[in-house]
């Protein structure tokens, strides 16, 4: 198989698959300014997106995670999973999900072979959850994360993004919930991607800041997050388990980026912060062959940056796949 790598060296096996813009929440920090989810009609088909997974996996991809928009908007979604599978040297495929269809798709997603869920819940108060996201939801939510536990869609990850005078009162309260469902509270630091500055400076809670919070009921007393790979740095917790804070924008985790992202059009993003670098759906719908689409993303990866820049992330969140 073969191995994928960038100009820094760094191995690139994980790909972020956006099946759809669209989502049934309306939260601030993900549409910004504007929502351009489009309509159904504009998502890629479950044969095109298949398509481009088995390129994608052909290239040493060995980890997707499906993501949105909401990807369970799409009533066709364990059947591109199931497709997915079926292609070697794919190790794991999960979804990032807003939690509202959960409840009642927990049992197809495990059957259809989704390893793991992570799921947004920002808030532990249904007011402050609706304010958040524009729906009367949380207990909806909720009752999605103990299907997912039922169904084995294990480990269960609950995200939150920490918004000052919003929600960072909450971070305790999400905690325990979390240890109370079986699942894993992990925080994360809002990016200005695609928002306002002025909002984004007002409303940014620091990872600094969220230790502080969570030390006591902490395991030990971290002066702060550890130095291990990945996004989510985890702490013990006093009572078992642990807890996950991502710092995306005060301890960035660029060194070690193993990802790359595909739009909810088809486009391929080299960065989170990054504009698309080359568009994989218009080449596949005009005939192009699998080698075609394989050489267009290893051009792509030459020119991975090697950090991200908040200062061109100008697309909202909504648009860029999570």
């Amino acid at each position: 198989m073969e191995i994928l790598t960038d100009p820094q060296g760094r191995r690139l096996n994980s790909l972020r698959m956006s099946v759809t813009g669209r989502c049934g929440m309306g939260c601030s920090y993900c549409n910004a300014e504007t929502d351009d989810g489009g309509d159904a009609s504009e998502d890629p088909s479950i044969a095109e997106l298949a398509r481009l997974g088995g390129v994608f996996i052909s290239l040493g991809i060995e980890r997707i995670r499906i993501t949105g928009g909401e990807p369970l908007l799409r009533p066709d979604l364990p059947d591109l999973v199931r497709r997915l599978r079926a292609f070697p040297g794919l190790k794991e495929v999960a979804v990032t999900t807003n939690g509202l269809m959960l409840e009642t798709r927990a049992l197809e997603l495990k059957e259809a072979g989704v390893a793991r869920v992570n799921v947004s819940i920002d808030s532990q108060d249904p007011a402050v959850f609706q304010k958040l996201t524009g729906v009367d939801g949380l207990a909806r939510v909720k009752a999605g994360i103990t299907a997912a536990r039922k169904a084995g869609l294990e480990p269960v990850r609950l995200n939150m993004v920490v918004l000052r005078g919003v929600n960072d009162g909450e971070l305790p309260a999400l905690v325990e919930y979390a240890r109370e469902a079986g699942a894993t509270a992990r925080f994360i630091e809002f990016m200005p991607v695609g928002v306002d500055s002025k909002k984004w400076r007002d409303s940014f809670v620091p990872a600094s800041e969220m230790l502080d919070r969570l030390k006591p009921l902490l395991a030990g007393s971290p002066s702060g997050l550890p130095d291990t790979p990945g996004p989510a740095r985890y702490l013990p917790l006093a009572a078992g388990g642990g807890v996950g804070i991502i710092a995306g924008v005060s301890k960035p985790f660029c060194d070690e980026c193993a990802r790359l992202r595909l739009s909810p059009r088809g486009g391929l993003r080299l960065c989170l912060t990054a504009d698309l670098d080359a568009d994989l759906l218009g080449p596949l719908r005009a005939g192009a062959d699998d080698a075609k689409l394989a050489g267009l993303i290893r051009e792509s990866v030459k020119r991975k940056p090697a950090r991200g820049d908040y200062s061109q992330a100008t697309k909202p969140m909504s648009g860029v796949g999570g």
